[in-house]
């Protein structure tokens, strides 16, 4: 039983400097009690430290207190379906690249 829901945003921790990363939506459900927990806990922090317009939840922190949560892709712009778009891109070229001599 879900017991609480969020969204947010999410920075990737690979990018080379806090400006320019490009933060990702994410929706976040509590599976249980220590969820809820830490569900507040990613809520509280995201607005106390690493808010910039909007509250940001690194991902390093996303990670360190992940027990009891379910966390996914909240749309076409999250990174999981952006990752997809590239390998997707990257397949179709491959597949076209000895028909065509250009590709869009």
């Amino acid at each position: 039983m879900v017991e609480s829901i969020s969204s947010s945003r999410v920075s990737s921790a690979a990018r080379p400097s806090k400006s320019k990363r490009r933060p990702y939506h994410i929706i976040i459900f509590a599976r249980t009690q220590a969820g809820i927990k830490n569900l507040y806990r990613l809520i509280t922090e995201s607005y106390l430290t690493h808010f910039n317009r909007f509250p940001i939840i690194p991902k390093s922190l996303l990670i360190k207190h992940r027990a009891g949560l379910l966390i996914g892709s909240a749309c076409e712009a999250g990174e999981v379906w952006q990752a997809g778009e590239v390998a997707f891109d990257n397949l179709r070229r491959k597949m076209i690249g000895g028909f065509t001599h250009r590709l869009p």
